[in-house]
């Protein structure tokens, strides 16, 4: 293998990592949005001090 193909194939290998670590990088602050979301949607269904006090059950 000559030195120009080394070069190429280490270049490519290169943008390869970048674009997996960009892409990882995305779907995590992805995931936190999400995450933050769905916190903020449950603790606003607990400030109702009304749910969930009474079960009523008939047999």
């Amino acid at each position: 293998m000559d030195i120009a193909a080394a070069s190429v194939s280490n270049s490519l290998a290169s943008v390869k990592q970048e674009v997996s670590v960009s892409l990882l990088k995305k779907s995590l602050d992805q995931n936190k949005d999400m995450a933050s979301q769905l916190i903020t949607k449950v603790l606003e269904g607990s400030l109702d001090p009304n749910l969930g006090n009474k079960l009523n059950i008939r047999v």
